[in-house]
C-alpha cells in the first residue's frame, strides 16, 4: 500500500485495457492547476499517439475522451482566451485546446 496522492492512467479500447500506469505523485511546488493541466497534456499526447497507432493498424476507433474531475481545468481546455494567471501554462493549454477544437480529443467532466 502506498501513502500520498497517486497519479493513475488507464487507456481503454472498448472494454479492453490497452495501456495503464500508476505512480506516486512527486512533491511538486507548482500550483495544483498547473500540475493537473500538465498531466492532462501528457495524457492527451499519449492518447493521440495511440489513436495514430490504431489508424496504422486499420482498427476503427472513437475520438479519445479525457475524463477530469476539475471543472477549472476543463474550462481552460475549451476557453480560447488566456489570462495572466495561466500564462506560464501556455504550451500545455495550446496543445490540449488545439486537439479539442479540432475535435480530435474530447475533455469531459466526471464527478470526483
Amino acid at each position: 500500500m502506498t501513502e500520498g496522492p497517486l497519479q493513475e492512467r488507464v487507456f481503454f479500447l472498448g472494454p479492453n485495457v490497452v495501456s495503464w500506469w500508476s505512480k506516486k505523485q512527486q512533491l511538486v511546488a507548482r500550483p495544483s492547476a498547473e500540475a493537473k493541466y500538465r498531466s492532462m497534456a501528457q495524457l492527451a499526447a499519449e492518447l493521440i499517439w495511440i489513436q495514430y497507432l490504431l489508424k496504422e493498424l486499420h482498427c476503427p476507433s472513437e475520438v479519445p475522451k479525457i475524463l477530469c474531475d476539475n471543472l477549472s481545468i476543463i474550462t481552460l481546455a475549451h476557453n480560447p482566451v488566456l489570462h495572466n494567471r495561466t500564462k506560464h501554462m501556455e504550451l500545455y493549454i495550446f496543445f490540449v485546446r488545439e486537439k479539442v477544437l479540432s475535435k480530435s480529443l474530447i475533455v469531459a467532466h466526471v464527478p470526483a
